[in-house]
């Protein structure tokens, strides 16, 4: 997760402010200081860490050489791929559906297998919109669906599917070429979840496509059928089987070039 340098460069910026801001109160009068021009230059690179985060694998890795996939299909010319970047996040997982209607599915084993009350958070950004260009998530029990989401449908909606019905989360919310940041919330008791976009509660008590016994042993994700589409995935964090990952830890973090330059020159 590498806290310690976000922790260290918080501190950096905290002090530089804190002078910047005595400047703006108390001000130098009349005097050259209050003119003299002030340079600051802050030179970062966001880095999103996470259960699964990609900065281990290596550019261009296909399938299973992803540490995340343990099972995976991309027929046609689709394919799934870690890339360079994508809109402000680097080392990230490509589902690219250039086949249309050969879309391309990844799945992965939970650590421990079955538990209850499974919490996932990830970020998602789709390329484009689309009648059917929509990204699939879904939990497993063994091979029953449990929560199955649809995001982009119908130009941007967000669906989930109870007893094999799609019903309407939000019209109209995602867009193309921006993240989301998703945490989803599963309650095994009750066969329901809850949905937090951006930190936003965002759908609760959602039923579960078929109801569980014990609760999700996989996560998968995959394309639609049908749509020319570019899914994009980051930063997968799983509190509940990564003792070194706590909710929100895949927010963004300063770390690399975390560099803070003040040039005062009266």
């Amino acid at each position: 997760m590498q806290k310690q340098k976000l922790t260290k460069f918080k501190a950096k910026l905290v002090i530089a402010l804190f002078i910047i801001n005595m400047v703006c109160i108390f001000g130098f009068g009349s005097s050259s200081l209050a003119t003299s021009p002030l340079n600051l230059q802050l030179d970062i690179d966001w880095k999103y860490f996470a259960t699964y985060d990609f900065y281990d694998d290596a550019i261009g890795a296909i399938g299973e050489d992803i540490s995340f996939i343990d099972n995976y299909g991309a027929g046609g010319t689709s394919s799934i791929s870690v890339v360079d970047s994508y809109e402000g996040h680097t080392n990230i997982l490509l589902l690219d559906d250039n086949g249309h209607h050969e879309y391309p599915y990844m799945e992965h084993n939970l650590e421990g297998g079955a538990q209850s009350d499974e919490i996932v958070e990830f970020y998602y950004a789709p390329s484009t919109m689309g009648i059917f260009a929509a990204t699939h998530f879904y939990t497993f029990e063994s091979e029953n669906k449990l929560i199955h989401l649809r995001m982009g449908w119908s130009n941007g909606d967000l669906d989930y599917n109870a007893g094999g019905q799609w019903n309407t989360v939000v019209n109209g919310l995602f867009s193309s070429g921006k993240w989301y940041h998703f945490k989803i919330k599963a309650n095994d008791t009750s066969n329901t979840f809850d949905i937090y976009i951006d930190n936003i509660i965002t759908g609760t008590n959602l039923p579960y496509e078929t109801e569980s016994e014990i609760g999700a042993d996989k996560i998968a994700f995959s394309t639609e059928y049908g749509e020319d589409l570019e899914s994009y995935i980051d930063a997968i964090g799983l509190p509940n089987r990564d003792p070194n990952y706590d909710v929100g830890d895949n927010n963004p973090y300063i770390i690399e070039g975390d560099s803070l330059t003040i040039n005062w020159n009266p």
